[in-house]
């Protein structure tokens, strides 16, 4: 993928290798942080932005935002975009290459490559390590929000690439889906149940009956907003009772949630995370309407 060359590195992609690369999207902006792991120096941090930002773009001020425990094939997977952006070898001397030089020297420890000789004398990303990359972001629901677009060529927010949909999510009162879900209910410290109960996703908020019933009194309801992440339940942590659950996390607190099937599980899922995307990009909006 990459040859040696003493003022410019030769990294032409085509489109095929990119998505072959699982290469996610629009990275808007990359940076590292110090990692509080004693093995890690720095955890990069990521910022996503659609790329065609239509009218009811999810993350047209906003951002989708990953931290990734292995900053380094993040590093390499921003150099190819940055080289298949130009028809000749990147120089060494670019800025853009000099940027994510310093933030490669940044993860480096002990005896590990320099910048130069990871890019120039070998191939790189890994595949262990883009294998690591897609598990990442099937973990924190990107792909709920973000699709590839073959007609724009690009990665794209779920709601540019799916206009149609644009009016049931931004009709005020509109369910988006609703229907019946366990949700885990934790007395004392040892004692734990499911209550089913009626959800209803609508606007910027996951409402939810008391009962059983679309009739019955409402309950406090989620404010899409203050939502953190919503994962489904990590495998390692499930059993033959949590095939289908997942999980809202909150300001203050974690909801727990099981539906009749994995499919539905599924369904609820990029439901609330597109959901979520959209409050907190209307909310970024409002933000920028009144400074």
């Amino acid at each position: 993928m990459a040859v040696r060359s003493n003022s410019a590195v030769q990294v032409v992609p085509t489109v095929e290798q990119y998505l072959e690369l699982g290469f996610p999207g629009s990275i808007n902006q990359i940076s590292l942080e110090r990692s509080l792991d004693t093995v890690r120096s720095c955890v990069a941090k990521l910022f996503f932005t659609c790329s065609l930002k239509g009218h009811y773009c999810l993350y047209s001020k906003s951002s989708f935002i990953l931290i990734s425990q292995e900053p380094q094939p993040w590093i390499q997977i921003m150099f190819l975009f940055q080289q298949s952006l130009f028809p000749e070898p990147l120089s060494i001397q670019s800025r853009s290459v000099q940027f994510l030089r310093a933030l490669w020297e940044k993860t480096q420890a002990g005896d590990a490559h320099s910048f130069e000789r990871a890019m120039l004398e070998s191939t790189f990303p890994q595949q262990k390590d883009l294998d690591q990359v897609q598990l990442h972001l099937e973990e924190v629901r990107f792909f709920d929000v973000f699709g590839f677009s073959e007609a724009a060529g690009a990665w794209q927010c779920f709601m540019c690439n799916n206009p149609e949909k644009a009016t049931v999510v931004n009709q005020d009162g509109q369910p988006l889906i609703e229907g019946k879900l366990k949700e885990k209910q934790v007395r004392w410290k040892f004692i734990k149940r499911w209550k089913t109960r009626y959800f209803t996703l609508a606007g910027n908020q996951l409402l939810f009956q008391k009962g059983k019933s679309k009739d019955d009194p409402d309950d406090s309801p989620i404010e899409l907003s203050k939502v953190q992440s919503v994962k489904a339940v990590a495998k390692k942590r499930r059993d033959r009772s949590l095939p289908r659950a997942f999980e809202i996390f909150t300001d203050n607190k974690t909801y727990v949630f099981k539906a009749k099937d994995e499919k539905n599980a599924e369904e609820w899922l990029q439901c609330i995370n597109v959901a979520v995307a959209q409050a907190k990009e209307r909310e970024s909006r409002e933000v920028t309407t009144y400074l």
